[in-house]
């Protein structure tokens, strides 16, 4: 039996440590899925966080300031230099058009011409914007010089959907800038009003009467607009893009003359302005330094695992080795050393017993002096020993060898009569497990007898460990499956999947098996996806302005990771938008309307340095192939491709080259 949990705890080990190997190599990838679930859940609550810093759903419209001492100048509708609107007009708009009925015009003149950005308008109101009982209000002061003469603002916040991870804000302000007088009965109105009582009616209106846009989506308190939109996500930010365009949806940038309040006496133009941008993003340190100690937590946690399994498994492998060795060496003592070794006097002295001892001291004294050639004095102390002092001089294991030697079914093919029945006798005195010296070795002559003289289980003399014809087939192909399903794993190779026949193979000389030193360092290497690998040359990709817009929308095969290339019309268009698709991952690209060729460049490993075509340098190292669509229009929908290297994709691509991609 000791033998047979040798056996079995050897196997454990074995496989104990197989298991450790593979979870260890699989961490990465385990890592890998599970920070993708996890940026997809955290990308939902940090959108929902977007939507909650809004006290209305899309638009929140603040008053941040009124009643300030305007400063307007009579002028011509054309641009005038030094007026505050100039830098505003857009070449479109060099001769702007007015309402027919407009008799004269009055544009806001800043004397000290500091506007100052968003910034230095929020940081003023946070320093003025406080009236005796501590309310947050309009900056009142009439002798505030710059922006505030323009009489009033209004701080708007729109909310987006659209970007990368689904959410925008855009912050700016909106002004009056110009004020013209109309054609009619009152003409005397232009001389005997006040601007700063017309601003003051335009700003009511917009901000409290039904038919302004404004007024569904005011907020009372200015704070939330001073401080800059913030969520507490720590895999998420909204991070100012300075390099979007932030297109309004509410108002104008320029002063186009399309935008304005009036009545039977004057319009008053508004316009935008300061205008800021925030999107949301995705903290990509923050995520790589999370699973980088996400994959060692997980990794320590398997070496610890692994070492604290095998380390006991070790013991109890150490300990039946110690059972069996120990078996082993009473089998070779001799019948002599034996009684020395279980009579001696010190085994009765713990527990004491006077007359144990006595009949212990007498044998042990015996045995000593005995010559190892007398058989017959050394049974006599044998048999003293077993019946006076109840030692066993045979071992167990020793029964349970003669067990299996004459175990009835040894005879059974071919079959013996004779042999069963001697068989079983022997094997029924056998089953007791406990035998004296002379019944022990009357037994064993009469086995050899049985047996013919012959050892069994020549194989194996030590185990005594009988494997049947059956079992070795069995472990045969378990080691032959072990084999073969590491060596797969450890080859760095990926078996060539059915690709489509219409996709052509690419032929750049870089072979899977025959990899150039440059590009071996480079097999494993992959980018993140939604990366531009070419925006050097391309520049950065189309972003919508939009909450909807027009996309194209990829997912990658589960066999090999993507690049995506976009072109205006066909492949001799501009290049729009591209990006980089891990395999089995999902990216959009964001596209204006109109007609796109879209091409698919397949592979594996990817190395930055590798040149494609003239100045393009980046590419895959294996594996490589290139496919293409034709030519798709596209008109306020999204276009799905959802790519496979089989035949059970949702569409079929055509054969292409890296001179048609690039």
């Amino acid at each position: 039996m000791k033998r047979y949990i040798l056996f079995f705890v050897t196997l454990v080990i074995l496989a104990d440590i197989i298991v450790c190997i593979t979870m260890y190599s699989r961490i990465a990838d385990n890592a890998n899925a599970y920070f993708t679930t996890l940026i997809q859940e955290q990308r939902s609550i940090a959108q929902k966080q977007v939507d909650s810093i809004f006290i209305h759903k899309h638009i929140d419209v603040f008053p941040i300031y009124s009643r300030c001492k305007s400063h307007y100048v009579k002028g011509d509708v054309k641009r005038l230099t030094g007026h505050m609107f100039e830098d505003f007009l857009d070449p479109a708009y060099t001769n702007p058009k007015l309402p027919n009925d407009v008799i004269s015009t009055y544009h806001a003149v800043l004397e000290d011409g500091n506007r100052g950005s968003l910034d230095d308008i929020k940081s003023e109101i946070r320093m003025f914007n406080r009236d005796n009982d501590n309310v947050h209000t309009g900056i009142k002061r009439n002798s505030t010089k710059g922006l505030w003469q323009t009489g009033w603002g209004l701080g708007v916040r729109e909310n987006w959907n659209g970007g990368e991870e689904g959410r925008r804000v855009i912050e700016y302000i909106i002004t009056p800038y110009a004020v013209s007088f109309r054609n009619n009965s009152y003409n005397s109105y232009e001389s005997n009003s006040s601007f700063d009582n017309i601003l003051d009616n335009a700003y009511v209106f917009y901000t409290s009467d039904d038919q302004s846009d404004f007024k569904r989506s005011m907020v009372n308190n200015v704070e939330p607009f001073i401080n800059e939109p913030y969520i507490d996500n720590p895999f998420f930010r909204l991070l100012e893009d300075n390099n979007g365009i932030p297109f309004l949806s509410n108002i104008s940038m320029y002063a186009d003359y399309e935008t304005y309040m009036y009545n039977d006496q004057y319009y008053v133009f508004i316009k935008a302005y300061a205008r800021k941008l925030y999107e949301l993003t995705l903290n990509k340190d923050y995520v790589n330094s999370k699973k980088e100690q996400y994959i060692a937590d997980k990794q320590n946690l398997i070496i610890k695992w692994g070492l604290f399994s095998v380390g006991i498994l070790a013991i109890i492998w150490f300990v039946c080795i110690i059972w069996i060795y120990r078996d082993i060496r009473e089998q070779k003592q001799t019948l002599l050393k034996r009684i020395i070794f279980k009579c001696n006097p010190k085994k009765y002295i713990k527990n004491y017993d006077g007359h144990l001892l006595e009949v212990a001291n007498n044998i042990y004294s015996k045995a000593l002096v005995t010559d190892a050639t007398d058989k017959e004095e050394i049974f006599k102390l044998a048999s003293l020993a077993e019946s006076e002092l109840g030692v066993e001089l045979v071992s167990k294991s020793e029964i349970l060898s003669l067990q299996r030697m004459c175990n009835p079914k040894q005879f059974m093919k071919p079959y013996n009569a004779e042999k069963v029945a001697i068989a079983n006798e022997l094997y029924t005195k056998l089953r007791q497990k406990k035998l004296s010296c002379a019944e022990y070795l009357e037994i064993k002559s009469k086995v050899n007898t049985l047996c013919g003289g012959k050892t069994i289980h020549k194989r194996f003399p030590h185990l005594k460990l009988k494997v049947k014809v059956s079992d070795k087939i069995i472990y045969l192909i378990l080691i032959c499956a072990s084999i073969i399903y590491y060596a797969k794993r450890c080859d760095g190779n990926k078996k060539e999947s059915d690709i489509e026949p219409n996709t052509q193979k690419a032929t750049s000389g870089y072979d899977s098996n025959t990899l150039k030193d440059e590009n071996s360092k480079y097999l494993h290497n992959r980018l993140n996806t939604g990366s531009t690998p070419y925006d050097d040359l391309y520049g950065k990709n189309y972003k919508c302005p939009y909450s909807q817009c027009s996309g194209i929308k990829v997912t990658a095969p589960k066999e090999s990771d993507i690049v995506v290339i976009i072109k205006v019309n066909n492949m001799d268009g501009k290049v729009i938008s591209h990006g980089y698709i891990r395999a089995g991952e999902t990216y959009q690209f964001d596209v204006p309307n109109g007609t796109y060729q879209t091409f698919f460049y397949y592979g594996s490993g990817w190395n930055p340095n590798k040149e494609m075509k003239d100045e393009i340098k980046g590419g895959f190292v294996k594996d490589e192939i290139y496919s293409k669509d034709k030519s798709q229009e596209i008109n306020n929908e999204v276009l799905s491709y959802e790519l496979q290297l089989k035949m059970d994709g949702n569409f079929s691509t055509q054969s292409s080259n890296k001179d048609e991609m690039f």
